[in-house]
């Protein structure tokens, strides 16, 4: 006899799947840190998720309207990224339209500077730090490789909370309460389920 879905011998067994399918399939070396990392997200997923937040923070923020600002952010980034122990991904470099102090990146590349870190910056070197350490995060694939994580849970909780999780995670550094938003759609498909 099988165990009935949400009993607690069908969770263990779930579980465990997910953990065999993660020692199976979803190692990586980190191209920062040259060290294993689980990762569940091809590549090309986590570009598709990048682009999927790069829009939702285009909406959310805007980009400031400085084009020289846009310009010297850009020729940064280019430098920088060349560099890169990730090649694999194109590097995008923008400003956002925030008054706060921050910086950010999104999986696949997208890296954002607020105008309000341009105003504190005393110099390029400063900016630059900035920047490169935006830059890491892409190429560790942070936001991915943190999905990961929670991964054996989620699975056998809900699948799909891993399709929404990611995007949550990216989101919520931009937008907490967009964040929450778009977690709220994985709970709210599982609930359903």
């Amino acid at each position: 006899m099988l165990p009935k879905k949400g009993d607690p011998m069908s969770l263990r067994i779930s579980a465990l799947l997910a953990v065999l399918a993660i020692a199976f399939t979803g190692c990586a070396v980190n191209p920062v840190s040259g060290r294993p990392q689980v990762v569940l997200t091809s590549v090309e997923k986590e570009k598709e998720l990048g682009r999927e937040a790069a829009k939702q923070v285009a909406e959310q923020l805007g980009f400031a309207d400085h084009a020289t600002s846009a310009r010297y952010v850009e020729a940064i980034g280019r430098r920088l990224a060349r560099h890169s122990p990730r090649q694999d991904i194109e590097y995008r470099f923008y400003v956002v339209d925030m008054v706060e102090p921050n910086a950010f990146a999104l999986p696949g590349g997208y890296v954002y500077v607020s105008r309000g870190l341009l105003a504190l910056a005393n110099s390029e070197d400063e900016l630059a730090g900035v920047i490169g350490h935006e830059i890491g995060h892409a190429a560790a694939r942070h936001s991915v490789s943190r999905q990961a994580r929670s991964a054996p849970l989620a699975i056998a909780t809900a699948p799909w909370k891993i399709a929404t999780g990611v995007g949550a995670a990216a989101t919520s550094i931009v937008s907490p309460g967009l964040g929450r938003a778009v977690a709220g759609v994985g709970r709210g498909v599982g609930a359903i389920a």
